[in-house]
């Protein structure tokens, strides 16, 4: 399956901070440089594993969409992701267990339940957060992604523009705010761990 360049470009940008002390979880989800926290789970980047034709079938059938082209592909590959320590979140599908209980550990935040009731937008779908910001796109299928802010909207001509953009200027952020990636003189190695 081809992979837009721009897509590339974003997830080189998050791989550019890998550790000695990333996992590559036993679903594929990978967590990527670990951050100072009491928890086992805190990673500066979380990148969930990919979903399947039947789980977009799913979220369209439940919100009554088609979801846009490109955030489709990238669902197809990567079930949301959670980058910058959560500065940046885009949405996936929670999923269940077989037992009917959710995995609650390592999930990202979802679309679903993102978009029913109370939250839902007239036209458009959430379909992440960029810091306190809702990150939209229309329901008319257009790529076309849109951020809220309090006082005005900026629109991007498509998703895989708007992610490299936004990890591209979180990357310049974190870099200018004295967070400094790791310099490892030792080929990167995974350590991988079988957690669940």
């Amino acid at each position: 399956m081809f992979m837009d360049q721009r897509l590339i470009s974003a997830l080189s940008i998050l791989n550019s901070y890998k550790t000695t002390e990333d996992v590559i979880m036993k679903d594929g989800s990978m967590l990527i440089h670990r951050i100072k926290s009491t928890s086992p789970l805190g990673y500066l980047h979380k990148i969930y594993s990919p979903l399947t034709i039947k789980h977009l079938e799913k979220i369209e059938t439940l919100l009554k969409i088609s979801l846009p082209r490109e955030y489709r592909d990238f669902l197809l590959r990567f079930n949301g992701l959670d980058a910058f320590n959560g500065e940046l979140s885009i949405f996936g599908l929670r999923l269940r267990e077989s037992g009917g209980y959710f995995k609650s550990t390592l999930q990202p935040n979802d679309i679903i339940i993102q978009n029913l009731g109370r939250n839902q937008k007239d036209g458009y779908i959430q379909i992440g957060t960029f810091k306190e910001y809702d990150v939209l796109m229309a329901k008319d299928g257009s790529d076309k992604v849109y951020v809220i802010n309090k006082n005005k909207i900026l629109e991007y001509h498509s998703f895989y523009e708007w992610l490299y953009e936004t990890i591209s200027f979180l990357d310049d952020e974190h870099q200018t705010n004295t967070f400094k990636k790791p310099q490892l003189k030792a080929p990167l190695l995974f350590n991988i761990y079988r957690l669940f």
